[in-house]
């Protein structure tokens, strides 16, 4: 598995010479601070493609902002999933690939969708990023939970889970960070954006790194045979660029073993 490392020297040069500025938008305000009127008239797109008011949305759907990501210390999207009510995560027989358990159903007949767009796992049939896609990069998740296949097709039977990334307009200035843990974590981010000469752009890049979770029970040295790879490498870079009516999106995933 390949790793990147490092050094202290770099941790300590970021956090001193490196100012953190922290930014905030209408899309990320706290749902808890909102009036009920207010919580009535938050926007979503999933329940019928097109913006509404999510009192209006023809549909159970649950919305988690930035904001309460950030408040919540999810490291990925299973994390944040997994705080949602009648959602159920599971692992697969190796332990590895988390199991989405919605309405009675699983992640086969659930929909992962990345600004709109499905993303599914050719060999297995359900979403490739459940743990891959980095949380830094997230504006907003929302869920539909039941069924959305009138709109979604036969991969929506249960559910539909549609990732909002962070793109040019929703970025202003720039936030970095990094963070360590236990079988060997790591995990480096970056994101910046502004106006330039009446051009909207956004660079986020997000790169982690883990050995997993030991499988061994030092108790019972021989409750699993062979060397089972729970770790992963994931890297994701994307760069974004706007004026008026057109958009420009980019986007580099590099994702080992989710």
């Amino acid at each position: 598995m390949t790793r990147f490392i490092i050094p202290f020297w770099y941790y300590f040069l970021i956090s001193v010479s490196l100012p953190q500025i922290l930014f905030a938008n209408d899309s990320t305000d706290d749902l808890l601070d909102l009036s009920l009127e207010e919580l009535a008239q938050v926007k979503v797109l999933i329940a019928t493609g097109i913006e509404q008011d999510i009192k209006d949305a023809p549909a159970s759907v649950t919305l988690i902002t930035a904001d309460d990501i950030k408040k919540t210390g999810a490291t990925n999207l299973i994390d944040v999933l997994e705080g949602i009510p009648g959602i159920h995560i599971k692992t697969d027989s190796f332990g590895n690939r988390p199991l989405i358990h919605m309405r009675g159903g699983t992640s086969h007949q659930t929909l992962l969708m990345v600004n709109g767009n499905p993303m599914k796992d050719l060999a297995w049939a359900f979403g490739l990023f459940w743990k891959g896609l980095p949380v830094s990069i997230i504006e907003r998740v929302e869920v539909i939970r039941g069924p959305g296949s009138a709109l979604y097709g036969a991969d929506a039977s249960t559910g539909v889970i549609n990732v909002i990334t962070k793109t040019s307009g929703k970025i202003e200035g720039t936030e970095m960070g990094i963070r360590a843990g236990s079988f060997d974590t790591q995990n480096g981010w970056l994101q910046t954006g502004g106006n330039i000469n009446g051009f909207e752009l956004g660079f986020t890049a997000d790169i982690s790194t883990t050995d997993g979770h030991d499988p061994h029970i030092s108790s019972d040295r021989q409750g699993l045979s062979g060397h089972p790879d729970y770790g992963w490498d994931n890297s994701d870079i994307r760069f974004s660029i706007a004026k008026e009516n057109w958009k420009l999106l980019a986007n580099y995933s590099h994702h080992d073993n989710v």
